[in-house]
């Protein structure tokens, strides 16, 4: 990457840096994760924002079945623990 030519891209970069670090950590973390498909669309970009919010929607309903069968696990799993006691 090249170097920042200002305080505000320095700060900028910081910035993003963390970002990147904190969001791969809660990757690590979470047990459902949707990634829209949205291509080559940056995140700048709004002039593609109902491209964006439609491919969102996509996402999120193909993972609803996921995250069903995951609450279903959990509360499954809180009655056995709960007839075990």
């Amino acid at each position: 990457k090249s170097m920042p030519k200002s305080v505000l891209d320095m700060l900028n970069q910081s910035i993003n840096i963390l970002s990147q670090r904190v969001a791969k950590e809660e990757l690590n973390l979470a047990r459902v994760v949707i990634r829209p498909k949205v291509g080559e669309i940056g995140q700048m970009d709004l002039s593609k924002s109902d491209e964006s919010i439609d491919a969102g929607m996509l996402a999120g309903r193909l993972a609803v079945p996921q995250i069903k069968r995951l609450i279903l696990e959990k509360r499954f799993s809180k009655m056995l623990k709960g007839k075990a006691s």
